[in-house]
């Protein structure tokens, strides 16, 4: 039956149904969530004023998009798109 090769298998989910795509997203999601959650209060708040380490590479990848913007819609947007 093409309609049991095509839709993902259904789970309950804390009571709920739903597909196993929903299902893996939301981990993906929560996964990515607590990574940024303790860069942010591990990682971010060792930075300093002159930039050593992860934080030269972290600085230069934010220059990248940034200039990436600029290029892309001009200097005023850029700053509100990637500040």
């Amino acid at each position: 039956h093409i309609a049991d090769s095509i839709y993902p298998e259904r789970v309950s989910f804390f009571g709920i149904p739903t597909s196993e795509s929903v299902l893996i997203g939301f981990c993906v999601v929560m996964v990515l969530m607590l990574f940024l959650v303790f860069f942010r209060l591990i990682v971010f708040p060792r930075f300093k004023t002159v930039p050593r380490g992860i934080q030269v590479v972290l600085e230069y990848v934010v220059n990248t998009f940034e200039d990436m913007a600029k290029v892309s819609v001009g200097n005023k947007k850029a700053t509100f798109m990637a500040p």
